[in-house]
């Protein structure tokens, strides 16, 4: 049972801990899956995107969390994505009675100030774009060749490549994937920082192909000793032809934008009259 702090201020005492920081469609899913397979660096579950604890006693509520998330030995890790820091930040504010030191979300620091930080990105920030735009729009997310999860939804059910080869071509939203994701990145960098932590630094360029080598170095850096390290992955890369489609599509369609000066969605341009008016081109969403 983990127990309060000692002193006159509550606050819980956090297990050893691992927080994986990164971004939507950058591979997490992957490196926690691998995490979990070695049975000794926590469950590494989204823990916080919905975590609302109650008015009543929120430190016995993270005091659980704790205890339900261990593993046999006693390690904690949670995956946390950028978009819902300010509500982690909002549900971790209850749970310290003093206010910690300044910077950006300092409650979320203050509880996993000895924890060991990882934190996850994509290099091909174009690529993770159009996987975020195929997935909002086929609510396909994950690929699994052993059969778990198969009623979710979100899991591919047919083997092939059809499932998105119908998807029309958008401008906007892919461009508008390409800005957060970069804009996401920035509040992770700059979190590190305010709050002076150096994380263990991974990409997923470099995680799909080699799961030892990653695995060992956070292990090494949280002082685990690993007692399994995990075989061939069943978790699979979304089999898909029209990234690379909607990629060139993308690629010619931003080149012919900038080229003529309507790059920037609702952009006015003045007509003769002096008056301005909105470019052409800017409805290709």
């Amino acid at each position: 049972m983990l127990k309060f702090l000692s002193g006159k201020k509550k606050s819980v005492k956090t297990p050893p801990s691992i927080v994986i920081c990164s971004t939507m469609r950058s591979g997490s899913t992957m490196i926690c899956e691998d995490m979990r397979n070695t049975r000794s660096l926590g469950t590494a579950r989204e823990l916080f995107m919905n975590w609302r604890p109650g008015k009543a006693d929120k430190y016995k509520e993270l005091e659980k969390l704790f205890e339900e998330e261990v593993t046999e030995n006693g390690v904690f890790s949670v995956k946390v994505m950028s978009r819902y820091l300010p509500h982690t930040e909002a549900a971790l504010q209850g749970t310290r009675e003093d206010r910690p030191e300044e910077g950006l979300f300092p409650y979320f620091h203050d509880v996993f100030k000895d924890a060991t930080w990882v934190y996850l990105k994509r290099n091909d920030i174009l690529g993770q774009a159009i996987s975020r735009y195929i997935s909002n729009k086929t609510g396909v997310y994950h690929n699994f060749d052993d059969g778990r999860h198969s009623k979710s939804k979100t899991v591919l059910k047919a083997k092939g490549e059809s499932y998105s080869d119908d998807l029309d071509y958008k401008f906007l939203p892919i461009n508008k994937g390409v800005q957060n994701i970069a804009r996401e990145q920035v509040l992770w960098e700059h979190f590190f920082t305010t709050q002076g932590i150096e994380p263990v630094r991974l990409t997923y360029e470099d995680c799909v192909e080699d799961h030892h080598t990653y695995l060992q170095a956070i292990a090494n850096v949280a002082g685990i000793k690993l007692e399994k390290m995990p075989a061939e992955r069943t978790i699979k890369r979304l089999p898909n032809k029209r990234n690379d489609e909607l990629r060139e599509e993308y690629c010619r369609d931003l080149a012919r934008r900038i080229r003529n000066g309507t790059f920037v969605p609702g952009q006015k341009k003045p007509n003769k009259s002096g008056k301005a008016k909105t470019a052409p081109g800017n409805a290709g969403a």
